[in-house]
């Protein structure tokens, strides 16, 4: 089982130091300037003991600090986010025949190189 998902488990449960390191939580790292958003520098393991230390130091449990933020990020999820990396698009602007495999245009209605209908 993936440390984040063990994490989600321990949510479920209340347990008290439980933090699961999700969107919400990179991108607080990452406005605090204390991890960037996109950055490998830090690994799972080491954010969410960030946040528990960072919770133990504003003297709460770790539980509330990552159900705070939570609620946080989903009642100002249009107007407070991160823009994304820049990671250029792949936009399949082709399409493959569905009677010989030939690569073809999207808005294709014949293959060019069997010659079928693909409508």
């Amino acid at each position: 089982m993936a440390e984040k998902t063990a994490d989600y488990f321990r949510l479920l449960v209340n347990h008290w130091d439980a933090v699961a390191v999700d969107k919400g939580i990179g991108q607080l790292l990452a406005k605090a300037e204390i991890v960037s958003l996109h950055s490998t520098k830090f690994d799972y393991k080491e954010k969410r003991t960030i946040l528990q230390l960072t919770a133990l130091e504003l003297d709460c449990r770790p539980i509330d600090l990552d159900h705070s933020i939570y609620v946080y990020y989903v009642n100002n999820k249009s107007k407070d986010t991160i823009p994304r990396s820049p990671k250029k698009r792949r936009r399949k602007d082709f399409m493959y025949c569905f009677h010989c495999g030939h690569r073809i245009r999207r808005d294709a209605n014949y293959c060019t190189e069997c010659g079928k209908s693909q409508v």
